[in-house]
């Protein structure tokens, strides 16, 4: 049990991209082109796994440390370079148990081009080899040295008799 825990753990942090909250004001008075380094990273969720017809239900948070990321925006044409990783320590609860796992090394974003409409931040991957999703993320607040955005996501898989429902949400606070 314990490892197939770790496993669609790690399956939602690699799978995340990301889509709008429209719930959530925002304050965008900033330039989003240059250098954002990261200064915090959090994750909360929950998903639901159905095995062999037994129902489980996994409640989690994690805070990123060891932070390298850094995205840097440029115009004409708009690109997003991100680099570095991050470590997470995942608290999880599992019917009713509690357990810890860090992970490390994770990335943030793939490279790409990027386009704002309003607040929300479009990120589409231009490597053809490994294609996602364009991850759709809103901007709570831009500021001239200031960025902090927000994604939810829901994802569903079934694999080999496994369902897996979940709910990812995750706030990444950089500076310039």
């Amino acid at each position: 049990m314990r490892k197939i825990s770790i496993l669609l753990i790690t399956c939602i942090l690699v799978l995340t991209s990301c889509s709008s909250n429209e719930n959530e004001a925002s304050d965008i008075s900033g330039d989003l082109v240059g250098t954002w380094t990261a200064t915090d990273l959090v994750y909360e969720g929950s998903y639901e796994t159905t095995i062999a017809g037994e129902d489980f239900e996994t409640y989690y948070y994690g805070e990123a440390d060891e932070m390298t990321n850094t995205l840097t925006f440029t115009e004409s044409p708009n690109t997003v370079i991100s680099e570095g990783s991050y470590n997470i320590s995942l608290e999880y609860t599992i019917n009713g148990v509690t357990d810890t796992d860090y992970i490390v090394g994770e990335e943030f974003l793939q490279s790409g081009s990027w386009e704002l409409d309003g607040d929300e931040l479009i990120i589409e991957n231009d490597d053809e080899v490994n294609q996602e999703e364009a991850p759709s993320i809103k901007i709570l607040t831009l500021t001239k040295d200031k960025l902090v955005i927000s994604s939810t996501e829901t994802i569903e898989l079934e694999e080999n008799g496994v369902e897996i429902k979940s709910l990812i949400k995750m706030i990444s606070t950089f500076k310039r």
